[in-house]
């Protein structure tokens, strides 16, 4: 039996050798991507914190408004007795606003599950 030795043309070691670059830079190129990933999620999470705390302060803004109009729409006292009903139906109607304003804030969704209240 002839012994059959193999011989590669240059175009076939080339091909080969193109192949194996390729490849090694696509698993470069992946975990430059993983690191890109992690980086923009160390970069965001600040943003996030930032932006929560800037979405509250608005709350509480907007809730001192409120209440500083709740004490300058009072009304007339009729026969000089003091006009509590009307404050205090504004009063809750002020209060349940501000409730449900606060609990419908939400979070992104996480890796354990859906939405979730802040609290």
């Amino acid at each position: 039996m002839p012994q059959e030795t193999s011989q590669l043309t240059t175009r076939e070691i080339r091909k080969r050798m193109l192949l194996a670059e390729s490849e090694l830079l696509r698993a470069e190129l992946f975990q430059e991507l993983r690191g890109l990933k992690v980086e923009i999620r160390q970069i965001t999470r600040p943003l996030k914190q930032f932006g929560e705390f800037v979405e509250t302060a608005a709350k509480a803004g907007a809730f001192f408004t409120a209440w500083r109009k709740l004490g300058t729409l009072r009304t007339p006292p009729a026969s000089g007795k003091l006009a509590w009903l009307p404050k205090l139906y504004r009063g809750i109607k002020l209060g349940t606003a501000v409730w449900f304003a606060v609990r419908t804030v939400r979070r992104a969704p996480t890796k354990d599950g859906p939405l979730t209240n802040n609290r």
